[in-house]
């Protein structure tokens, strides 16, 4: 959805989806510049996979999860996470993981006045 800067915040995974690689990493775009974000990863989607209002935004992610921790956006509103998730988030071949990443929007411009909004999500089905 929407944010203060106009767009929404889009979240791409690249790298491999293998375990053993654990190459997976994912570049946020964006999002506000010099604003907190923190990426998460469930083990299932909500709504089929359309999400639920969340903040601003939509929660896409449920079930049990992990953080990846909090980072802060650049200038141009970007920020990356990875590669070297699998330990962390205790990936397993054979399962699926739904990532978003959350993040403050204490904007005036905020579209609903919530101050924080959400990424899309992506379902990665992790692999040997």
């Amino acid at each position: 959805c929407m944010n203060s800067t106009g767009a929404g915040a889009q979240l791409v995974g690249e790298g491999s989806a293998s375990v053993a690689a654990d190459s997976l990493y994912f570049q946020v775009s964006q999002l506000p510049p010099g604003r907190f974000a923190m990426m998460v990863a469930g083990t299932a989607d909500v709504n089929g996979g359309l999400g639920v209002p969340f903040g601003d935004g939509l929660l896409c992610t449920s079930g049990p999860s992990v953080s990846f921790g909090v980072q802060l956006a650049n200038a141009a509103g970007e920020l990356v996470y990875g590669p070297g998730l699998g330990g962390l988030g205790a990936f397993q071949p054979g399962t699926a993981r739904y990532f978003q990443v959350i993040y403050r929007d204490p904007s005036a411009m905020s579209p609903c006045g919530l101050l924080f909004n959400s990424s899309n999500g992506v379902r990665v089905d992790l692999q040997q």
